[in-house]
């Protein structure tokens, strides 16, 4: 069938109004401007009214003086209808001129002179029946609808008042509810117009009349229904509802800030979504428009020109997309039972008996799972209900029970249900794998399952405490939103800091390519944490000030706890402290769901427990431990020494001159001669051994060329050597040392980085096992250094007479020992012509032989560190389902033509 669009001069058009629509004076002036601004396309229009909304809702207030009358408390349900007669005065006195307020202060006063009567007779008979609840509930409508007409007469608008009590009947004997009595209420609703021909009705939502003419309502979500029903009755092009949302949303926008109002859904999917919690009209109300074919239209009073979600026959946007899901909801406050037991197999009539005895109660069970085996059966109700349900069953298998057939019933609360609602689903291969990925991503357990055969819904049993946080991993899963993740930060070191600028200037770059968003929610070092508390992250700009001025005592539990927020899917701890007692709890991060990325080698190079306890944590919990950059920075050594083991190859031996700090001080006191290091053309490549650089006068210049490489320049390479305790003071002035110099000179930090490289080979080294030649004698304080400055000195003359210069070398060799040690190496060898504080490894291997891979490079800043976890962090984004949605390259075209040129 077409799709029919509001706009039609021949038809009517119905628009309603919800009770936040209405709930002051000057909503109701917005609501008289959406329809006079709709009458100038479409002039047949019909209004359908709720109640005044507003705190408090008049409906309440009515409801409350009944069961106030029913107590026999005459002064409360008086202070009630005070209180509902001023809400609606001053609402009319703001509206209409003085005689007009007067007139409809005489129709409200009798309505509630009456309403008095009948209050007082609840009084003196104790009762509050539903009839009479209805009976006085329903008045909020009348009152509402005559504002709003009165409204448009006096602004000179052809409306008429509309009592639904007077054209709209049901039969009430049905138990599902109120069917309404088509023929009848349309043959009285063209009697009732008739007599104002061309007038624009504005109709009591919510009331009705029952087939003996007895006042009634239509129960929950009554004037969405009324809306329905009066769509139909018109034969309408379109019904739509208005109130205080854009549309129908993706999610609940208090657990998914995220969630995208939706263009358009079917009948089908809003029906589903609408069962599972989603605020959009309730089913029921939809029934007569979909009889009718009629469009349903979700739009927000308060922003009238936004076109919010269209309700009808399909759902083509959900159809032609390729994330297939419209939305998703919870269903929270769950129980879900479990009937186990041998005695169930096979055994016909088990289901009927149990459901039947679930029936019996007036229980509603909302979601039923059952193994293929017949061995168990699980279902969920509601948490209030589920002793009830629990006994109820007892009782129906007593027998069952005594004979050890079955087992008791267990009950797991609280609970959530999970769905996932689309059509596009029934089309999509794959789409509950991505469902059930999410979650388990999220680290969140599954209970239990249920997909109806129409693929339209897929919806799954979790605990009560994973429900937000499930929410958020499957909107993001189906691109509906961006993946949040909660990050942690210990360490305000160079590279913590450096790690904080990164994450603000990729920001944009993971938004927008990567659909990603890293919430820094804390941050810790020795001193004191600072959480966030206002809002969702802390402000990455004048961290340094706000942690000094509002930081906590450190408490690593409560950090933990506060980076593992329960609404968001995903934790990332980054360590870059170099403590122990942080690397200790690296284990129980990941045990806790949280992923870890790390500069603090403490973990892997500690003792073989801890070591063996982060293997196992990776392995049982599947989560990402990631720690490039613990050895060579970011030059990506571990992945690339991963992938040739993954590959099959063999690992014959490694070295390497794997500290930068001491790759510093021994290219000071044995530098390379100026005529032996080889220069670099404009490409950054070796053109000739032989070649001089340039610029550089003693060992000044290679001080200047660290402080350029500080600044990302190339450096220089000294010709004059520098003393031992010249070199040290040098590299402790610039800050080369990564923290305690002695840890570098004695070569503990260079054995750490050793030991990482060789677990990840498979040998169980430890950090005794590892030989060590010191450059000074193990506890030689550093203001002693100076004694050895001549010994040295003669080892860098005796190398440099043999061509050689002194390079401090870590080996893993063919026998799988580790030893450290001064090596003399030629002037062209790669470990000689590493360029100020730098890295170079060489790998021996059985697939490359017999040149090894090498791979070199500097330091460089604090900020080349950083970009190597931020790497780790996208590497762990995209393995919980960031998507690479590609970059557009700048400037495309102008390198194009420059290469035609060329």
């Amino acid at each position: 069938m077409p799709d029919r669009r509001i706009g039609d001069t021949t038809r009517w058009c119905v628009y309603k109004f919800g009770g936040t629509s209405v709930a002051s004076a000057e909503c109701y002036q917005t609501v008289r401007d959406i329809i006079l601004t709709a009458q100038e396309s479409t002039p047949r229009m019909a209004v359908v009214v709720s109640a005044m909304g507003g705190k408090p809702k008049v409906t309440d207030l009515l409801i409350e003086t009944v069961m106030l009358a029913a107590k026999g408390d005459v002064e409360g349900y008086e202070q009630m209808l005070h209180l509902v007669r001023e809400k609606h005065l001053a609402c009319a006195t703001q509206l209409f001129s003085p005689a007009g307020a007067q007139f409809y202060e005489t129709e409200l006063d009798e309505d509630i002179r009456n309403l008095r009567d009948i209050l007082r007779a609840v009084s003196f008979m104790r009762y509050s029946g539903e009839k009479i609840i209805e009976l006085v509930s329903g008045h909020g409508e009348i009152w509402s609808a005559r504002m709003l007409t009165r409204l448009f007469r006096d602004g000179g608008h052809d409306f008429m008042f509309v009592d639904a009590r007077k054209v709209l009947f049901v039969d009430e004997s049905g138990e599902s509810g109120p069917d309404v009595m088509w023929e009848r209420s349309k043959g009285a609703l063209d009697d009732y117009m008739a007599q104002s021909p061309g007038a624009c009705p504005v109709i009591t939502g919510f009331v009705a009349s029952t087939v003996e003419g007895v006042v009634t309502t239509l129960k929950r979500d009554g004037s969405d229904y009324s809306a329905s029903i009066f769509g139909r009755l018109l034969n309408a092009t379109g019904i739509t509802i208005w109130t205080d949302v854009d549309g129908v949303l993706s999610a609940d926008p208090r657990r998914v800030p995220e969630a995208k109002v939706l263009a358009d859904v079917s009948y089908s999917e809003a029906m589903e979504l609408a069962y599972f919690g989603a605020k959009v009209i309730h089913p029921k109300t939809m029934t007569p428009a979909v009889a009718a074919s009629i469009p349903i239209f979700i739009r927000n009073t308060f922003n009238p020109s936004f076109s919010g979600t269209r309700i009808y026959v399909s759902s083509a946007s959900t159809m032609d997309r390729d994330k297939c899901v419209c939305g998703f909801s919870t269903v929270d406050n769950m129980a879900l039972l479990n009937l186990e037991g041998s005695g169930m197999i096979g055994v016909p009539g088990i289901a009927n008996r149990l459901f039947g005895a679930i029936q019996q109660t007036g229980i509603s069970v909302s979601l039923i799972a059952q193994a293929s085996s017949e061995y168990s059966i699980s279902f969920a109700t509601r948490q209030c209900d589920a002793d009830a349900a629990a006994k109820a069953v007892t009782d129906e298998f007593f027998r069952e029970f005594k004979s050890h057939l079955m087992n008791k019933v267990d009950i797991i609360r609280p609970c959530s249900i999970i769905a996932a609602v689309g059509d596009g689903m029934s089309n999509t291969k794959g789409a509950a794998g991505k469902f059930f990925k999410a979650l388990g991503n999220a680290g969140v357990n599954v209970l239990a399952i249920s997909q109806g055969s129409s693929e339209r819904i897929i919806s799954a049993v979790v605990k009560g405490s994973d429900s937000t946080k499930s929410l958020r991993a499957v909107h993001s899963a189906f691109l509906l939103s961006n993946q949040v993740i909660s990050v942690g930060l210990v360490g305000r070191g160079k590279v913590a800091k450096a790690m904080v600028e990164v994450l603000r200037a990729q920001a944009d770059m993971l938004y927008g390519r990567f659909g990603t968003e890293f919430h820094l929610r804390a941050v810790m070092d020795s001193t004191g944490m600072l959480l966030s508390s206002s809002g969702p992250t802390l402000g990455l700009e004048g961290l340094d000030a706000a942690f000094n001025a509002h930081k906590l005592p450190a408490d690593l539990k409560a950090f933990t706890k506060h980076v593992r927020a329960e609404h968001l899917p995903h934790a990332i701890i980054i360590d870059c402290s170099d403590a122990e007692e942080v690397a200790r709890e690296h284990p129980g991060w990941l045990e806790q769901n949280i992923h870890v990325v790390t500069a603090n080698k403490k973990g892997l190079c500690g003792s073989m427990s801890l070591y063996n306890a982060i293997l196992r944590q990776r392995k049982v919990k599947q989560h990402n431990y990631m720690y490039e950059v613990t050895v060579g920075g970011g030059l990506r050594i571990i992945t690339s020494l991963q992938a040739m083991l993954i590959g099959g190859d063999s690992i014959l031996r490694l070295e390497g001159a794997l500290s930068a700090s001491m790759n510093y001080v021994m290219g000071l006191i044995s530098p390379v001669p100026p005529c032996r290091v080889p220069s670099l053309d404009s490409n950054g490549r070796s053109s000739s051994i032989s070649s001089s650089i340039s610029n550089s006068s003693g060992s000044g210049g290679l001080r200047r060329s660290y402080s350029s490489l500080l600044n990302g320049h190339t450096h220089e390479t000294a010709k004059t050597p520098l003393s031992l305790s010249e070199a040290v003071s040098e590299a402790s002035r610039l800050e080369v040392f990564e923290r305690d110099p002695l840890n570098d000179l004695n070569g503990v930090e260079m054995a750490q980085k050793l030991l990482v490289l060789a677990r990840e080979m498979g040998l169980p080294l430890r950090l005794g096992d590892v030989k060590i030649e010191t450059l000074v004698p193990k506890d030689t304080p550093l203001d002693e250094i100076p004694r050895y400055n001549e010994e040295v000195a003669a080892r860098v003359t005796a190398a440099r007479i043999r061509g050689s210069v002194l390079r401090y070398v870590g080996c893993i060799n063919e026998a799988g020992e580790a030893e450290i040690g001064i090596q003399e190496v030629p002037f062209e060898h790669p470990f000689a012509t590493v360029r100020g504080a730098g890295y170079c490894f060489r790998i021996f291997s059985a697939f490359h032989s017999p040149d090894p891979i090498t791979i070199q490079g500097t330091i460089g800043l604090p900020k080349a560190t950083a970009a190597g976890l931020f790497s780790d962090l996208l590497f762990v984004a995209q393995r919980l389902g960031a998507t690479d949605k590609g970059h557009t390259v700048q400037g495309a075209r102008v390198l194009s033509d420059s290469l035609i040129e060329a």
